[in-house]
């Protein structure tokens, strides 16, 4: 967003913006805070939301009954499936329900995967996808890992190198950032099969 913003000298129809960054840890009690305060601001525009669903998943009713234009860059796909015609949520990314499809796509189509291994974090969101992929994967069956939020590169590797002695042919990953860059900071013996 700040990049976008740059790019038109933060200005929109000679209106100057300016993007007032919150971090709501991916707390939902949190981010309804950062909702009220901004409500109560009579400059704010739009909400750009980060990516995590759960925030706008639990408060998404809260949102729509305030009419707040809400942006998430979180892939959650109830967010955006309100049971009313008047939904204020619009989705900057892809939704988790066409993403797990085209990543068992990818993986049958393209690399010609026959024996998956689902790794996923051991949250909501991997569940989501877990029933996403395995629907989308239909007669073949993937094993399915999962693990948790903080995982230290001491268990990664040992996940890792149980991961290897299975039939898997190609891994599909559902994990943040920091967990993902913990469970690929192994060494080359882990890592490759």
């Amino acid at each position: 967003m700040l990049t976008a913003l740059a790019e038109i000298n933060n200005n929109v129809q000679d209106y100057q913006l300016t993007l007032i960054e919150k971090d709501n840890r991916g707390n939902s009690n949190r981010s309804l805070l950062h909702m009220q305060q901004f409500l109560k601001d009579p400059n704010a525009l739009v909400f750009i939301g980060g990516l995590h669903s759960p925030p706008y998943i639990k408060n998404r009713e809260f949102i729509n009954k305030n009419k707040l234009l809400l942006l998430p860059w979180a892939a959650g796909g109830s967010i955006t499936r309100y049971p009313s015609d008047d939904n204020w949520v619009f989705r900057l990314s892809v939704d988790d329900t066409k993403a797990g499809y085209r990543m068992a796509q990818f993986a049958t189509q393209t690399l010609n995967c026959k024996n998956p291994l689902l790794l996923l974090e051991d949250t909501p969101w991997g569940k989501t996808n877990n029933n996403t992929m395995l629907e989308a994967f239909g007669d073949i069956k993937p094993q399915v890992e999962w693990f948790n939020w903080n995982i230290k590169i001491n268990n990664a590797k040992l996940m890792l190198h149980q991961i290897k002695n299975t039939p898997a042919e190609c891994i599909l990953f559902v994990g943040n950032a920091i967990e993902g860059g913990c469970i690929y900071k192994c060494d080359g013996k882990f890592c490759q099969k």
